[in-house]
């Protein structure tokens, strides 16, 4: 139970964002759901706008129904493990006997105090389970792309993101559904060998995304600086950002430097749920932004 109360209680802004997602899905008041014009394709996958709610905040799903009233284009779940993985389940089942509009990412990952056949084994566990309840998930990889983990080799996140694929795959061939499959992982001042291994990795095993998240230290021409690295790297790997986002002009300037999509968090902790429709105020639309291929 801890696992799934436990980061609202010790998090008092984090549990008043959530509280008030969740009022606004249960309320009666209908908010404007979205702005028209902003419309693009997101891993495959059509999305009502570039600005998703990063994971975080949702943890277990259950909060969906107030996150597309804000209007955001998309969102992500989670993080979910094994310990929550049950209650996340039952949320997004109940949410897609609903059929919602909302594209719902989910984001799972594993403790990294585990041996390396353990955490590859706790990843496949979550997403033979979400698979069928997901649009698409991210593997999220921000506890092994740390100094204290350095020990993990490539070898051992090529086997990992190669297991996830063939789950993946196998769950695409038994429905006939393909769901989008991306990585997550921590950036830093520049791109280190582990970072650029792992995006040359994305681009030569097909995954469809990469959500990169910029460090809150550094200047936002730098952030978009390590787009533009990593988008000369994957090159048709979406790229989301996430780190910072608080005006349409860093949204901007993020799409412009590669990236797809934006997602929001500390914002949303600050200044309530309309963080997506604030920005898409003054962001210009689809039709006059283009991602760089």
């Amino acid at each position: 139970m801890d696992s799934l109360i436990g980061p609202y209680v010790r998090n008092i802004p984090l549990a008043l964002a959530a509280a008030k997602l969740w009022a606004l899905g249960i309320g009666r008041v209908h908010p404007p759901l979205e702005r028209l014009g902003y419309s693009r394709s997101l891993m495959g996958l059509s999305i009502r706008n570039p600005i998703g709610l990063a994971a975080g905040l949702d943890r277990t799903g259950s909060l969906l129904k107030g996150t597309l009233r804000a209007g955001y284009g998309f969102t992500e779940v989670g993080s979910v493990t094994v310990r929550t993985l049950g209650m996340t389940v039952r949320n997004l089942s109940r949410a897609r006997r609903q059929q919602t509009d909302l594209v719902v990412g989910v984001n799972i990952r594993s403790a990294p105090d585990k041996s390396e056949e353990t955490v590859i084994a706790n990843y496949i566990t979550c997403l033979h389970e979400l698979l069928p309840f997901a649009d698409y998930i991210v593997l999220n990889l921000n506890a092994f792309i740390s100094p204290e983990h350095s020990h993990r080799n490539s070898e051992w996140l090529e086997r990992l993101l190669s297991a996830a694929l063939n789950e993946r795959d196998l769950f695409w061939q038994m429905c006939g559904k393909r769901i989008p499959l991306a990585i997550k992982f921590p950036l830093a001042a520049e791109l280190s060998n582990v970072h650029r291994f792992l995006l040359q990795l994305c681009s030569e095993i097909n995954l469809d995304g990469v959500v990169a998240v910029a460090p809150t230290a550094l200047t936002e021409p730098h952030v978009c600086e390590l787009i533009r690295g990593i988008k000369r790297i994957v090159g048709d790997v979406n790229i989301i950002s996430v780190g910072g986002v608080g005006s349409a002009d860093q949204v901007t300037a993020r799409m412009e430097a590669g990236a797809a999509a934006v997602q929001v968090f500390s914002s949303v902790l600050k200044h309530g749920p309309y963080v997506s429709l604030r920005l898409l105020e003054t962001l210009p639309t689809s039709t006059d932004t283009e991602v760089p291929a």
